[in-house]
C-alpha cells in the first residue's frame, strides 16, 4: 500500500527527529504492520 508507506515515512521521520529508534521498533509501533 503506497499510502501506508507514505504514512510510515512521515511517522518515522517525525519520530527520528526526537528519538533515534530502530526501524523494527517503528514497525512494531505502526498499526497494521506496513512491512507485511
Amino acid at each position: 500500500m503506497a499510502g501506508c508507506w507514505v504514512l510510515k515515512d512521515i511517522f518515522y521521520g517525525a519520530v527520528q527527529k526526537r528519538v533515534s529508534l530502530d526501524e523494527t521498533v517503528i514497525n512494531d509501533l505502526m498499526p497494521g504492520k506496513c512491512s507485511q
